[in-house]
């Protein structure tokens, strides 16, 4: 468990620093803001994919980190072979259903936790998965504030993974059995 506690953690720094580079001015930087994010996205992804494929245990939970990081790669393959404009709403619904996956997978994930806390990481959860469902049925709203949403949903993410990082339980009850 310190190991997914750890992923946790660095993911969170680098979807928080994702956000708040997002929110810094991206429409003049243009394609090579893009294709940075996607990059960084892409290598996510595959990290993640292979971190489910290796390093986890339980066939559900397997299948959901290499669908995660599936959906993580798209993504950032999405950023760096599209054009914004023309690409558009194929990059918004693709970011939308990776974050309300995230989400999904997160607030499964934080159920494990005994903490007090954990109420925090379900409503930053909640966020986004609002915002995403907002950006679902409104696709020219989504269209018109893509950046904001964006950089909010990768900000709350951030700032979720790091909060799980500290209140996942220190060890998996299931290891711990099984190293006795």
């Amino acid at each position: 468990m310190k190991r997914e506690r750890i992923k946790f953690f660095v993911q969170g720094i680098i979807l928080l620093i994702l956000g708040i580079l997002f929110m810094i001015n991206p429409i003049q930087q243009g394609q090579l803001f893009l294709q940075i994010i996607g990059v960084s996205w892409i290598v996510i992804g595959v990290l993640i994919a292979v971190d489910g494929l290796f390093r986890t245990s339980g066939l559900g939970y397997k299948l959901l980190r290499i669908l995660e990081g599936g959906l993580v790669g798209g993504v950032g393959l999405v950023f760096f072979l599209r054009n914004p404009a023309s690409g558009a709403v194929i990059v918004i619904y693709s970011i939308v259903w990776l974050m309300i996956v995230m989400a999904v997978l997160n607030t499964v994930a934080i159920f494990k936790a005994e903490s007090k806390l954990k109420w925090l990481p379900i409503l930053l959860n909640g966020l986004v998965i609002w915002f995403g469902i907002q950006s679902l049925f409104d696709p020219l709203l989504a269209v018109a504030i893509f950046y904001w949403t964006v950089a909010f949903q990768l900000i709350f993410m951030g700032m979720n993974h790091m909060i799980l990082s500290f209140i996942l339980p220190k060890e998996d009850p299931i290891e711990t059995l099984t190293e006795q």
